[in-house]
């Protein structure tokens, strides 16, 4: 069974959504592309830190479903994603004991998905994943975790040592397996 994620193609489309505070799970940008607008897409993706993977036009073809993408297409990410630091002060002010899931690598969205099931069972606060190299939160991943994916916060950091150190400075214990 297949499942759909909204993507988005064209590079000024693609530009109006990040500037307009889209989510954007990952772009991606056909190998060898150049051109002004090109150069304008690509600086506001490495500045707003979103994941992208240089991909053959073939690829872009099949992920568009026609041939006027541009180069570019983006996968749109159905939830919000939390701020770490906002969460964990949101987390302590509630009185809660802290409790968070960091996620290294995990690529398969529907183990990615069956995690969030059950975070949300255990009571976890929120699930921190890299930015790049996690699976993406799609229609596959909501499905799997039975709809927690809209329950549990998820935070996006650029690295999870960087998150483990936001955690200890906030007193917050961290136990690894």
């Amino acid at each position: 069974m297949e499942h759909q994620t909204e993507n988005i193609f064209g590079i000024r489309a693609i530009i109006e959504a990040i500037n307009s505070g889209s989510t954007i799970s990952k772009i991606y940008l056909q190998k060898e592309l150049k051109g002004p607008l090109f150069s304008e897409l690509h600086s506001l993706v490495k500045s707003n830190g979103i994941a992208t993977s240089m991909v053959p036009v073939e690829k872009l073809d099949r992920l568009s479903k026609h041939n006027n993408h541009q180069g570019a297409v983006a996968q749109i990410s159905p939830i919000a994603f939390f701020d770490l630091e906002t969460l964990i002060e949101k987390t302590v002010a509630e009185g809660k004991t802290p409790l968070f899931l960091l996620l290294d690598q995990l690529s398969d969205v529907r183990n990615f998905g069956a995690i969030i099931r059950t975070a949300e069972c255990t009571g976890v606060n929120g699930i921190v994943i890299q930015k790049s190299g996690s699976a993406p939160v799609n229609a596959e991943t909501i499905k799997t975790s039975a709809g927690a994916a809209f329950k549990v916060p998820i935070c996006k950091v650029d690295h999870l040592k960087d998150a483990l150190f936001v955690l200890q400075a906030s007193e917050i214990k961290t136990v690894a397996a």
